[in-house]
């Protein structure tokens, strides 16, 4: 042996390399856990982090206005009311197009569509895979190379392409929630897997075995004994070990107890990265009846940057900037109460000269007008506004006799 050998790094021996339970050996929970795009959903809250948010959002009506000098109308002719509100293309609705669209922003940062146009105006959207395509910033305006399937590129300009970025993401820096979170959700499913592990066994602890004689016993011999203990533990609940044995059932430990608490933090973190309140990924541990209402309000709040994206990214391809059209997504069916909170709101409404009976029933209700409810129902003593007040008899006696 030379003296620089003892300086020289020796690989480590594997031990126990030849015993049945080597694969469980000291396991690290994080290694070989990827959450770079649809990995990030093995995480249970994160799956729910994110249908929340896309089938919310995705699913709200999105329809085009029209302004009309200091009034603003639905305008169902525009072209745009086709790809927005009846179909996306031939095999895609359009309500199912933008899920898939926030979806994969919330994965990968950004989901994009190109533009089919047919005389000048758009007819269909084609979603992009992630990864497929890729953003050129080298020009005076920037353009989208999506790769297609037969492994040819096509460039479209930034009018062509919906591009809807997660909020807070810039078109050269789009933000991806799930990267910023690796370390909250692949602890996550390192903790969904480890209960799959701790409940493997019919939610029983695990059981040491041990020669009852002091003699060693061969790894050949101990796989016999752990496939006769497999059999009978898979019939019966008893077990006859036909071997020298003792067996030691452990207890649950104080980490085995925790991780209940543990796992509630995890899904708090991942709730806070996706500002989704905890109550909609059906975390009821701290909600009341007074408070559940307040975070299906905040969770209202959080959508409103990705409703604001949203519109951004499709009137650039489908509102002309010298026209009077907008988009708008409708969110009343976000905020609409019980049926005797509607109800009660809307005699409120109507009742204190608020607004018309016809305009609560389009609004609240969908139905049709009827006759007679275009006027304001006035309290006594209310005038409009351009009526002349009367002003009160001096003469007349009050109640008091004054």
């Amino acid at each position: 042996m030379k003296i620089l050998d003892l300086f020289k790094r020796k690989e480590p021996k594997a031990v126990f390399e030849d015993w049945p339970f080597a694969p469980s050996v000291l396991p690290n929970i994080l290694t070989g856990i990827s959450v770079a795009g649809e990995g990030a959903l093995q995480s249970p809250t994160t799956l729910s982090a994110v249908r929340a948010l896309s089938e919310t959002a995705g699913s709200l009506p999105l329809h085009v206005f029209v302004r009309d000098g200091e009034e603003r109308r639905r305008d169902r002719d525009h072209p745009a009311d086709l790809v927005l509100n009846r179909r996306a293309n031939k095999w895609s609705g359009p309500n199912g197009l933008r899920i898939r669209l926030i979806h994969d922003a919330l994965l990968h940062g950004r989901g994009i569509a190109v533009a089919v146009r047919a005389g000048g105006k758009v007819k269909e959207l084609h979603r992009v895979e992630p990864g497929a395509y890729s953003v050129d910033l080298q020009g005076a305006e920037p353009a989208y190379i999506v790769t297609l399937k037969d492994g040819s590129q096509k460039r479209y300009g930034w009018r062509d392409v919906v591009d809807v970025l997660t909020p807070g993401s810039t078109i050269d820096r789009p933000l991806c929630i799930t990267h910023r979170a690796k370390n909250a959700i692949a602890l996550d499913i390192a903790l969904s897997r480890y209960f799959e592990r701790l409940l493997a066994g019919g939610a029983r602890p695990s059981t040491i075995y041990t020669p009852s004689n002091g003699e060693a016993i061969e790894p050949a011999r101990w796989r016999e004994i752990k496939k006769f203990i497999d059999e009978q533990m898979a019939t019966s609940g008893d077990v006859f070990i036909p071997a020298p044995v003792e067996a030691d059932l452990k207890q649950f430990s104080s980490v085995d107890m925790q991780t209940i608490e543990w796992a509630a933090a995890v899904r708090t973190s991942i709730a806070a990265a996706f500002r989704v309140p905890p109550v909609i990924l059906m975390d009821y541990g701290r909600a009341t009846w007074s408070n559940s209402a307040e975070m299906g309000q905040q969770f209202l709040q959080s959508l409103l940057p990705w409703l604001d994206s949203i519109e951004f990214a499709f009137s650039r391809v489908l509102i002309e900037d010298d026209e009077k059209n907008f988009l708008e997504h409708q969110i009343f069916e976000l905020v609409k109460p019980n049926i005797v909170q509607l109800y009660a709101a809307g005699r409120a409404a109507t009742g204190g000269a608020v607004v018309t009976a016809n305009e609560w029933r389009r609004f609240a209700l969908n139905l049709p007008p009827q006759e007679g409810g275009d006027e304001l129902i006035r309290q006594a003593g209310q005038t409009a506004a351009d009526e002349p007040q009367t002003p009160p008899d001096e003469n007349k006696e009050n109640a008091y006799g004054k």
